[in-house]
């Protein structure tokens, strides 16, 4: 004797969507990673003032599923109840073309403290045209709801001089996704 379950959709008791089916054996499950979201410097260079720790403009999403990242001031929101767990990835990508021996850090903050830092003292052969140097991170966050994450720059250089946080989308970022309660 063969049993069969034939269903097209299975709910919560939230009457939430959890697996549909379109009847044709294709299945959709919930959006267990989201919200999601991918910003970056788009395309501008940002300057990094010596001895100055500088929020990175990060004004260009490629993209935002649940419309939880600010733009306007380069910053990531948990949503109402999407609290739980996030990976969260940053990268800043420095430039010093003035020949600069420095030291430059990462900063990722959360709601304005400091909880994650990377960084590294650069020196780059006197008769380099230019440095690069990027300092990045990936860590998994315990993030409740109404919790916003941005990044900062710091560097310290020999000359006093400014340094470039690079734009482009492999550059200078941040990016993330909650994976779970």
């Amino acid at each position: 004797m063969t049993s069969k379950l034939k269903v097209n959709l299975i709910n919560d008791s939230g009457d939430n969507n959890l697996i549909t089916s379109d009847g044709s054996g294709n299945l959709t499950t919930q959006k267990i990673l989201y919200p999601a979201f991918y910003a970056t410097s788009g395309t501008t260079d940002q300057s990094v003032n010596d001895n100055t720790t500088t929020k990175i403009n990060l004004g260009t999403e490629v993209f935002d599923t649940d419309s939880a990242y600010d733009t306007s001031n380069s910053k990531f929101t948990v949503p109402t109840s999407k609290g739980g767990k996030y990976l969260i990835n940053w990268s800043i990508d420095f430039l010093d073309t003035t020949e600069n021996t420095i030291a430059v850090t990462g900063y990722l903050y959360k709601n304005g403290s400091v909880i994650h830092t990377e960084g590294f003292n650069a020196n780059a052969p006197a008769n380099a045209q230019f440095r690069r140097y990027k300092v990045d991170g990936t860590l998994i966050l315990e993030l409740s709801a109404s919790d916003y994450l941005e990044i900062y720059a710091y560097a310290n250089t020999d000359t006093g001089n400014a340094v470039t946080a690079k734009y482009d989308e492999k550059a200078t970022y941040m990016q993330g996704y909650r994976v779970g309660s």
